[in-house]
């Protein structure tokens, strides 16, 4: 199956915040907004209207790589996490018949977010796609790639909308009765890793935090187990913290997350903590497969020291 990046083109000028298909008088409405990639990734035989949520966008596609795209718009803002659509195939679609959902910034920019939704069955569908970054982006590009191997592919798509994500605090400072019960929740990675000399319990607009203070060492790391609170539905890991006066400029903070502790990270970020609290998100795919994961930050400098307060640590689930 055929899968192509290429250059940026102009996008329609029609933005949308969500797509019903219930607007367009016609087909030939509907494909000045839906359009083909190129030449080298044509759009399905067919394109024109069916009925799934309302009246739906229904396409027809004989060969074995199709692609239609779009521009809509964020009305989110900062708060988009993803998009949410509803697809239905057909049980006589062939056997590896699927639609790839993709989001990039732009046309021919990388995948934000990327789902694959087999075809072969009608029955409805509500997906919801993680799409990393998209709180940034005022706008950006839907991608439908119709993909199977012989025959012919019928599939319906409808109601695509650029959901938020809900924040379930994990960080356990809540539980802790006091210091010492939070370094056990927190402990230092292993012998050879401690965690910082200094972690407390302290409390930060009225709701409990943690601070950590690394002197001497220049690398102190600390790990949390979580029992994900939203498997399926988890898209992402978000840290709120603020450094304090005289930090370290030599170093950073990476917060990370991880199956194991023999594992790698598969989500991480890099952070230089300011005075003012900010907030840090991982998104990956991986926390909707998991029931469990293992959160990982630690502090790297060469000189000076960090003073960190980790105000909050929490899963986002798409809603």
């Amino acid at each position: 199956m055929k899968k192509k990046l290429f250059p940026m083109l102009l996008l329609p000028l029609l933005l949308l915040a969500a797509e019903d298909f219930e607007a367009y008088p016609d087909a030939a409405a509907l494909r000045r907004v839906w359009l083909e990639f190129d030449a080298g990734n044509p759009a399905p035989e067919s394109v024109g209207f069916g009925t799934l949520n309302g009246k739906a966008m229904q396409v027809t596609a004989a060969r074995d790589y199709s692609l239609l795209y779009r521009e809509m718009e964020n009305p989110l803002g900062a708060k988009a996490a993803g998009i949410r659509l509803a697809v239905k195939g057909d049980a006589a679609n062939p056997a590896d018949a699927v639609l790839t959902v993709a989001v990039r910034a732009g046309k021919g920019g990388a995948d934000l977010g990327r789902m694959v939704i087999p075809l072969r069955s009608g029955e409805a569908r509500t997906v919801t796609v993680p799409v990393a970054g998209l709180g940034k982006l005022d706008k950006f590009a839907v991608l439908l790639m119709f993909n199977k191997t012989g025959g012919s592919l019928t599939a319906a798509v409808d109601d695509i909308a650029v959901v938020a994500a809900e924040q379930l605090v994990v960080d356990g400072f809540a539980q802790a009765a006091d210091s010492a019960a939070l370094r056990q929740a927190w402990p230092g990675f292993d012998a050879g890793n401690p965690g910082p000399e200094q972690m407390e319990l302290v409390t930060v607009g009225g709701r409990p935090a943690m601070r950590c203070v690394t002197g001497g060492r220049t690398y102190a790391v600390v790990k949390h187990a979580v029992e994900n609170p939203a498997p399926g539905r988890a898209s992402g890991l978000l840290i709120r913290l603020a450094g304090a006066p005289g930090n370290a400029k030599s170093g950073v903070i990476v917060f990370g997350a991880r199956r194991d502790e023999g594992q790698p990270n598969f989500a991480e970020v890099q952070i230089v903590p300011a005075e003012k609290a900010g907030e840090y998100v991982l998104n990956s795919p991986e926390f909707a497969k998991l029931d469990r994961f293992l959160i990982v930050i630690s502090f790297h400098k060469t000189a000076g020291q960090f003073d960190v307060t980790v105000e909050e640590v929490a899963v986002q689930c798409l809603r």
